[in-house]
Parts: C-alpha cells; sequence; structure tokens
C-alpha cells in the first residue's frame, strides 16, 4: 500500500495533469468552433501531442501507484 505522502504526491500531479487537459480540451473545442481543427493546424496537433502525453503520465503514475 502506498505511504500517505506518495499517495498526496499521486493526487496532486493528477490534479495538475487533468487542469493542462482541461486547457487543451478548451483550446482544441475552440479551434473547432473555429473550424481549424485539423491536421494542417499546427497548434492542432501540438494539442493532441500534448494530451497523448499527459494520457501517458497518468497511465504511468498509475503504474508506479499501484506496483
Amino acid at each position: 500500500m502506498p505511504t500517505t505522502a506518495s499517495t498526496e504526491q499521486y493526487i496532486a500531479e493528477c490534479r495538475r495533469i487533468h487542469e493542462r487537459l482541461r486547457e487543451i480540451a478548451w483550446r482544441t473545442d475552440r479551434m473547432a468552433r473555429e473550424n481549424c481543427a485539423n491536421y494542417a493546424n499546427p497548434n492542432f496537433t501540438r494539442a493532441l501531442t500534448e494530451q497523448n502525453e499527459l494520457l501517458q503520465r497518468l497511465s504511468d503514475l498509475d503504474s508506479q501507484l499501484f506496483r
């Protein structure tokens, strides 16, 4: 079972990641409304890349916490 400190660190990091994911969702929603959410738009591809990296980080955190 993880320690309280590591659990608190895990929760804090997850919150930071989820905040970034919310920001990405807001940006991509805005791009979609402006009809520029496509792979020709470098801002869109960067947002998707960052989203994938953050989701991988969440997965890694889960794996580390629950070993």
